[in-house]
């Protein structure tokens, strides 16, 4: 079952301060969690950017002078 609320921050709050304390810390604990995945989602993002491989100037220049001998040669 789905549930889609459209609600203000501000009304949010007020539906959150009518939480007995033990939901209220369940709602906490699951809110860190989505924070820590959506972190980590980041993270490894990151990290696969970081290690990706790179083209040196030569292998650039090389790949910019085919693509423009490409690009001549293509009939239109």
């Amino acid at each position: 079952m789905k549930v889609e609320l459209n609600l203000k921050y501000d009304d949010l709050i007020k539906v959150i301060n009518q939480l007995p304390q033990e939901q209220m810390e369940k709602l906490l604990q699951s809110i860190k969690a989505e924070i820590k995945l959506k972190n980590d989602k980041k993270e490894k993002l990151r990290k696969f950017i970081l290690k990706a491989p790179t083209w040196s100037e030569k292998e650039f220049s090389a790949y910019e002078e085919a693509r423009n001998h490409i690009n001549k040669t293509r009939l239109n």
